[in-house]
């Protein structure tokens, strides 16, 4: 179980928490030994769980993975009251056993062992142990706790047992170090100490705040023999433990010929051989042995037409190898936290996987699960991070892939209103937000209850025509176009035309006295909107005045113009800009974004005659 805590690996064992998530509870005390007898890792859990509010029961579930080559068994687990009388014990018959298909899975050999121990009186404790045997490992200790999960852990006492002259590495952050217990067959490295809970908050960055653990065999056999001595020896064991997956059926090869017959360039033959991927191939997850990360081969991607971000990506590469064009598996942490990875001790970081393409005036990234988007585009979720290319013969390293600009993640919007409060809106979404977009854009019913609750969400408005249409020219963007009639809009106030101002959607961020931990935007937030109001007979003689907030942390712009022909032209534009803002600077950062909402939130005033 604690190994499951620390990573979450899409293309690993899925991430199970013996402590379920939600509700008000506590780890009274945990202990975990881990010990190699031989060639196989015994860890040993007991622990003391206490319940104390009614909406903590979700904490009473209990959920242990394992894999099909793991060996578990359930302890003694009962339930006590607060003077240590027991309630109640675990019947071995509540125990069921159950396969962790996830969502997205079309088979894994992750299975769970689940129970319950729920009481009606509060507070209450739960006390369990279990035992998990590994004959394959790669690791002997991995703990962090999952960031977001209200729970405390009063106490823990964290074991590694190993023989003498069994060589390991291990790190810790924000924790103690270790007790070392060097006997005569064996060393025991014993980490105590406890857990506050780190309270949730808005675009926190928690690196270096959250506790870790990692005790790792610096050689070891998982699949193929490997080592943690380097990144390179790491690089080289991914290397083995894919090596022979690249070959392509006679068949394939013949399709390949033909695509690319008479083309001569090496990017242009990228283009063709990615859009085949797209076209021809989905996304399935597969957990199979060592599926964590062991690639599929090649064919059978093209006998199935399906594969996991490995399976995918290997058979990327392996058309590209036929093609005459080098290219590289790329292992890559993906998703919205971006944590930065410590270079000075190799370990399992990453949880996907990429094709890196380097050309001779340029490098491309493919990403190889998404049918939809553009050739070349990675997005928000790998934009900006260290990745590690695989060149065997220990010449794999980082890279780092691009950052998103200002401009490719711009969100422009265009609304003209008429006289009788019919309105044209046009969208085009880049970055997180075409992203968004395009994941939904196929499912209509999604798509339609988006347009008809969220596009114009300020107002009441009736949304009767929708259409969307990507990029003519490629780009990672998508248009949206709607029409609809809107519930009086313009609302007269004396000598004031009350109008609404369409805001941008920005998050609420506790308030300077509340916040612990520093904010990371990971790429820019960049917003454009023109508003176009045709006001009817109305005469105005006096628009609002401009705003212009600039500051460290971006901009926030509006202007207003009167046309010719009476019409109302609001501009708006907003930038904030990416990076780290520590707990010192974030005063600025609450106001800058404060003072935006707030604006946002009224309504535009015009004074007529």
């Amino acid at each position: 179980m604690s190994k499951k805590l620390f990573f979450l690996f899409l293309f690993s064992l899925p991430l199970f928490s013996c402590f379920a998530q939600g509700g008000e509870s506590e780890i009274l005390n945990w202990i975990s030994h881990n010990k190699i007898t031989g060639s196989k890792l015994t860890e040993t859990d007991t622990v003391t769980m206490q319940i104390n509010t009614r909406s903590g029961d979700d904490d009473a579930g209990i959920d242990i993975p394992y894999t099909k080559k793991d060996k578990l068994s359930i302890g003694d687990a009962w339930i006590e009251d607060m003077q240590g009388n027991i309630v109640r014990k675990l019947n071995k018959n509540e125990i069921k056993d159950r396969s962790a298909i996830s969502g997205f899975s079309l088979y894994e050999d992750n299975f769970v062992k689940s129970f319950q121990l729920k009481h009606n009186v509060y507070p209450y404790k739960i006390v369990f142990s279990y035992q998990i045997i590994y004959s394959d490992f790669w690791w002997l200790f991995l703990w962090r706790p999952r960031y977001g999960k209200q729970q405390n852990i009063n106490q823990f006492k964290f074991t590694v047992d190993v023989p003498k002259n069994y060589p390991i590495k291990y790190r810790q952050k924000a924790t103690g170090e270790p007790q070392i217990n060097d006997g005569k067959a064996s060393v025991q490295y014993i980490w105590t100490g406890s857990y506050k809970a780190l309270k949730k908050e808005t675009q926190a960055d928690v690196s270096g705040k959250l506790p870790e653990i990692k005790v790792l065999p610096l050689t070891f056999k998982y699949g193929e023999k490997g080592s943690w001595e380097n990144w390179a020896s790491f690089g080289d064991w991914v290397a083995l433990l894919n090596r022979g997956m690249d070959v392509l059926p006679p068949s394939e090869k013949q399709k390949i010929d033909k695509l690319l017959a008479g083309v001569t360039e090496k990017k242009e033959k990228t283009r063709i051989l990615y859009k085949y991927l797209q076209d021809y191939t989905r996304y399935v997850d597969v957990k199979i042995d060592v599926g964590g990360m062991k690639t599929y081969p090649a064919s059978y991607v093209c006998d199935n037409k399906y594969g996991d971000c490995k399976a995918l990506s290997n058979y990327m590469k392996s058309m590209l190898a036929y093609a005459g064009i080098p290219a590289y598996y790329t292992l890559i942490s993906a998703g919205g936290r971006n944590e930065d990875i410590d270079e000075s001790f190799p370990y399992q970081a990453f949880n996907h996987v990429i094709v890196t393409v380097p050309l001779e005036n340029d490098t491309l990234f493919l990403e190889c699960t998404s049918k939809n988007i553009p050739f070349g585009y990675l997005g928000t979720a790998t934009q900006n991070r260290n990745a590690f290319m695989i060149i065997p013969g220990g010449g794999s390293r980082f890279i780092h892939t691009p950052a998103l600009t200002d401009e490719e993640v711009l969100c422009e919007r265009t609304i003209r209103i008429n006289e009788i409060n019919n309105a044209e809106i046009e969208m085009t979404c880049r970055g997180s937000d075409y992203e968004d977009m395009i994941n939904i854009y196929r499912e209509t019913e999604l798509m339609d209850k988006y347009v008809r609750t969220d596009l114009l969400s300020d107002i009441s408005s009736n949304i009767y025509k929708w259409g969307l249409s990507a990029s003519a020219n490629g780009k990672p963007e998508i248009t949206l176009k709607a029409t609809g009639k809107l519930q009086n809009p313009i609302k007269k106030y004396g000598n004031n035309l009350a109008l609404p101002n369409f805001s941008f959607d920005l998050p609420t961020f506790e308030t300077p006295e509340k916040r612990t931990q520093n904010v990371k935007i990971f790429f820019p937030v960049f917003r454009k909107d023109s508003i176009y109001y045709k006001l009817n007979n109305s005469s105005i003689t006096r628009l609002p005045d401009p705003v212009d907030i600039q500051t460290e942390q971006g901009y926030y712009r509006i202007n207003y113009k009167l046309t010719e022909d009476n019409t109302l032209l609001i501009t708006k534009e907003l930038l904030i800009e990416p990076g780290i803002r520590t707990i010192e600077e974030y005063t600025d950062f609450y106001n800058f974004i404060t003072n935006i909402r707030s604006i946002e939130k009224k309504n535009i005033y015009l004074e007529i005659n």
